[in-house]
């Protein structure tokens, strides 16, 4: 995930239309390895360097905002465009993938937590430990 992607989901939420972001996100965390503390350091780096906090219940982890009937449209009209036949259809599952992924990495962020965990192509987190 790039820096600006990272930024830009957390800082627009509900106004975000960049679906890209959701599905580069999903196509990660479902197709490689990740090391939750360097991970962690990463973000920590890219919101830092950025000057943005990392806010765990930004709009786009809100549940709600998966189910909102502009996100389906946005999701389906980006299907279209990208012939993305291996992405999931229904903007809802993309959502809870990247969710089970991000959350609670934000969450060390945010609360300064130490985050001992290990993502394997299509998760979950493991701990380490």
């Amino acid at each position: 995930m790039s820096d600006p992607d990272s930024k830009a989901m957390v800082k627009l939420g509900e106004l975000n239309s960049r679906m890209k972001d959701f599905f580069d996100v999903w196509a990660l965390a479902a197709s490689q390895r990740f090391s939750g503390p360097e991970l962690v350091e990463t973000l920590r780096a890219t919101f830092a360097r950025r000057g943005t906090a990392m806010d765990a219940s930004a709009p786009c982890f809100a549940e709600d905002s998966a189910r909102l009937d502009v996100k389906a449209r946005q999701w389906r009209a980006f299907l279209r465009r990208g012939e993305l036949a291996q992405a999931p259809p229904s903007f809802p599952d993309v959502w809870q993938a990247a969710m089970t992924f991000l959350q609670p990495v934000a969450e060390a962020i945010q609360f300064d937590r130490p985050f001992e965990m290990a993502w394997e192509s299509g998760g979950p987190w493991l701990p380490t430990k």
